[in-house]
């Protein structure tokens, strides 16, 4: 399977990045398992199992996401928009809307 974690920081981490590690790791397994793993991350980027894309401004477009993605898995928000393949998103710390002023 061929599959897309989109996030809007810096693989690999170096300080202490909670979802960092969590993306880090998982694409790392399910690689080992014979999953076709890639990232859609921000600039700065790397990774020695997965192809990486770098995501432009923190944003996330569906024309970013190669043809043979077979699901996403977004580990951000994200602007709504259509998207033509099954997705799982993943909330991690604390749900801030987008939008919302503080």
């Amino acid at each position: 399977m061929n599959i897309l974690i989109v996030y809007n920081g810096i693989i690999p981490v170096t300080g202490y990045g909670g979802t960092e590690r969590v993306i880090w790791y998982l694409g790392k397994m399910l690689n080992s398992m014979g999953h076709q793993i890639t990232y859609l991350v921000a600039k700065g980027s790397s990774c020695p199992f997965a192809k990486v894309i770098l995501l432009i401004k923190r944003k996330i477009f569906a024309t970013k996401f190669p043809k043979t993605i077979d699901v996403v898995h977004f580990n951000t928000q994200y602007d709504s928009f259509e998207i033509d393949k099954p997705y799982i998103f993943t909330l991690h710390g604390n749900y801030q809307p987008i939008n919302q002023t503080v």
